[in-house]
């Protein structure tokens, strides 16, 4: 049998930490498939992109405005509470970024890419 590839263990590690970490901050695996050549991974869709997208939108002509206290706040507090999740589950997420915290129409921020994770079935 054919060996998996470093992007095949990626996408697998990715789907089971979604699995395991069900919270409304974690986003949510729709579908895994592995398949010979085929692998891809459904998530839910958070539609105003990713926070680094965001902050970029808030600079005009050189200078950033910042975020509203109460704005940066209730994203952050959904993140720590993503983040207790993911750790009550044994899993380091090791790539915590704007890029990978992605924001929901509903305004919910979303914890995203698993492919570095540290699951606790790993060797440390």
């Amino acid at each position: 049998a054919k060996q998996p590839t470093v992007n095949q263990k990626r996408m697998k590690r990715e789907a089971l930490a979604m699995l395991a970490c069900r919270h409304p901050s974690v986003v949510r695996l729709v579908d895994f498939v592995s398949h010979g050549e085929l692998n891809y991974l459904a998530m839910e869709y958070a539609s105003r992109g990713d926070l680094r997208g965001i902050m970029q939108d808030r600079t005009e002509n050189g200078r950033t405005e910042p975020f509203p206290q109460d704005l940066a706040l209730r994203l952050m507090s959904q993140v720590l509470d993503g983040l207790d999740v993911v750790h009550r589950a044994g899993i380091i997420h090791r790539d915590i970024k704007p890029e990978n915290l992605l924001l929901t129409e509903e305004g919910t921020i979303k914890i995203a890419d698993f492919g570095i994770a540290h699951l606790p079935s790993e060797n440390p």
